[in-house]
């Protein structure tokens, strides 16, 4: 019954990814509106919604020093070196080589708690994921294409795709270790958040960064930014309850809500579905029902 329930917030974690991605889509698209003005949105957003829920639930919790450096370094290698080596790898090798690299975070989020936490993966968990990770390079090589002039650069920029996908990899472990101390979830998120909220816009700032997202970008971003704290919730719960190896990969179900949600909401100009798209998404949930029935 608890490995049911972990599944069924997983699913509910992995919508909440396709609605956040969906949202960063639309409002990147206004002319107000840049990736780093939503990723700042998105994390006061978080804070916002967390922090008053934490402060009245676990006002008199004790953390431990473990459980601290968890989340912190959770919202470290997560949202600020995963996502800083994920743009920088777009940037210098394109979309088209740095999506499936970054693909490879589920290698890494699957072997790494084998060998760090001791948990077990079977032959059959083995094979869903491998299937998983097809359909992901898949969909990921159908979505974008970019041509690179530079083949200096486009080396550069595969180290960097695969560096994004080890620092992303190595968060479930992470957040495992400090759920393992008994952090409630919303202190979790809050100290990850607050985390990356700081070391984020200090970066952006010694970059010379600047907010310019105006109210036609900022709701959307706002809205991106709800949706991503029901997937935080939600995938934390789920790691309370069943292993990394189980709820990370069923987590990559991700691209298939992406792509129902927008055949519904979201202009044909802006995400077009194609057969390959769908035939990746038919490879991702068959990988995920193999990883639930091993």
């Amino acid at each position: 019954m608890v490995q049911y329930l972990a599944i069924a917030f997983t699913l509910v974690s992995a919508l909440g990814i396709a609605a956040y991605s969906l949202f960063i889509r639309i409002g990147t698209s206004k002319s107000d509106g840049t990736v780093n003005d939503a990723l700042v949105v998105i994390l006061l957003s978080n804070f916002v919604i967390v922090a008053p829920a934490t402060v009245f639930l676990h006002h008199s919790v004790t953390v431990t020093p473990v459980g601290i450096a968890a989340f912190v370094g959770a919202g470290l290698v997560a949202t600020i070196l995963g996502r800083i080596s994920y743009y920088k790898g777009i940037e210098l090798a394109g979309s088209s080589r740095t999506e499936p690299l970054k693909a490879t975070q589920l290698v890494y989020a699957t072997v790494i708690p084998v060998i760090v936490l001791g948990e077990v993966l079977s032959v059959l968990q083995v094979a869903g994921i491998l299937a998983i990770i097809l359909g992901v390079v898949a969909i990921s090589l159908e979505s974008q294409s970019e041509n690179v002039s530079s083949l200096a650069s486009a080396k550069t920029g595969i180290l960097f795709g695969l560096a994004s996908g080890l620092f992303y990899g190595l968060e479930p472990t992470l957040a495992k270790i400090g759920i393992a101390e008994n952090v409630p979830i919303l202190v979790g998120i809050t100290i990850k958040t607050v985390t990356a909220l700081v070391l984020f816009v200090t970066y952006l700032r010694l970059s010379g960064w600047s907010f310019t997202a105006r109210s036609s970008s900022s709701w959307f971003f706002i809205a991106a930014g709800a949706a991503n704290t029901v997937f935080l919730v939600s995938y934390y719960a789920a790691l309370e309850r069943a292993p990394v190896t189980i709820v990370y990969p069923i987590l990559q179900t991700s691209p298939l809500f992406i792509i129902g949600l927008s055949l519904l909401f979201v202009p044909s100009n802006l995400e077009r579905i194609t057969w390959k798209l769908v035939l990746g998404s038919v490879i991702i949930v068959a990988g995920t029902v193999i990883v639930i029935i091993a």
